[in-house]
């Protein structure tokens, strides 16, 4: 309780999920850094300026919100170790922790995911 939280809308693929995080962040009463208003920003940028935002803004928690994706979408999962990096370069350190969401309905495919994720 009373941690400073800054949410990183990173999911530039989805239609209206910038919206729907920022909806919540209202609602949360947290701050929250979007993609430039033309919305080409690639999810790596935004989350540079997430970081940058955070550590000057001094705050505790940084959650970012990525696009869905699939185990076997290569392009996807280069994604999310780009950010990793860029992570690891802006704070000299891997990330506290990252936390998969998967839909429960797709069954023992989200175990396999999840497995590809953690060998990656």
């Amino acid at each position: 309780a009373g941690l400073k939280v800054l949410l990183s809308a990173c999911d530039t693929f989805r239609a209206a999920a910038v919206d729907q995080l920022d909806m919540w962040a209202g609602r949360a009463e947290v701050d929250i850094v979007k993609p430039a208003e033309d919305r080409n920003e690639k999810p790596a940028t935004v989350l540079f300026r997430s970081l940058e935002v955070a550590v000057q803004g001094e705050y505790d928690v940084l959650i970012v919100d990525t696009s869905g994706r699939l185990s076997n979408n290569m392009a996807l999962n280069e994604e999310l170790k780009k950010m990793k990096r860029v992570v690891e370069k802006q704070l000299g350190r891997e990330p506290d922790e990252v936390l998969l969401v998967v839909d429960a309905m797709i069954g023992r495919n989200a175990v396999d995911q999840a497995r590809t994720w953690k060998e990656e």
